[in-house]
């Protein structure tokens, strides 16, 4: 595969490029252009993807710790069982319709960011950071959220059916109509959030 750690490859072009297994460890990668490209089971550990376009990128099995994708945008990002992105940065970015469903996300940060209709069902989300996400029609579904901040988040019509919420911070949040069939609120925080109208059992 093609293996490139550390290389700077800001404002590079990878448009619906083949890159399985690709080594981006520790790259560079701020405004990249990687719409259409396929990832899958590729490392970018502690890379840099500020501002960069991932729209339609196919991530399954890959692994990025600690990346930073500040501000970058993933509209129909597709990752899924096996995609490891521990502790990585996500905040501000632009990824509505994005699938996450079954990754590993434990510590990632999303706050501002754009994911409505995102997809994150069997996630494990423990101790990750939605602060003031916008959040509208997203799916949790048995996910893990314990020790995860979802304050000021604009959770309209989420769906955390049989999800874990063990000391959950929902403080200050909209979720209005949002599903919590099944989901555990053990300590969870919910001072001034807005739950009206929320399904519970």
């Amino acid at each position: 595969g093609f293996r490139a750690p550390g290389a700077r490859l800001d404002g590079a072009t990878f448009r619906d490029a083949g890159l399985p297994g690709a080594d981006l460890s520790s790259a560079s990668l701020r405004k990249a252009v990687l719409d259409g490209a396929v990832l899958s089971g590729a490392t970018l550990d502690e890379a840099i993807l500020s501002d960069a376009s991932l729209v339609g990128v196919e991530f399954d099995g890959a692994r990025a710790r600690k990346a930073i994708f500040h501000r970058a945008v993933m509209e129909g990002f597709r990752g899924a069982e096996a995609l490891d992105l521990s502790e990585s940065d996500f905040s501000q970015v632009r990824a509505n319709g994005s699938i996450w469903s079954g990754a590993r996300l434990r510590k990632a940060l999303f706050p501002w960011a754009h994911l409505e209709e995102a997809d994150f069902a069997d996630a494990d989300l423990e101790g990750a950071d939605f602060w003031a996400a916008h959040l509208r029609s997203a799916r949790f579904e048995r996910t893990s959220l314990i020790d995860a901040r979802l304050a000021r988040a604009d959770g309209f019509e989420m769906n955390f059916e049989e999800a874990e919420l063990l000391r959950t911070d929902l403080r200050g949040g909209s979720f209005f109509a949002a599903e919590f069939l099944g989901a555990r609120l053990t300590d969870a925080l919910a001072s001034g959030a807005d739950l009206g109208d929320t399904k519970h059992g």
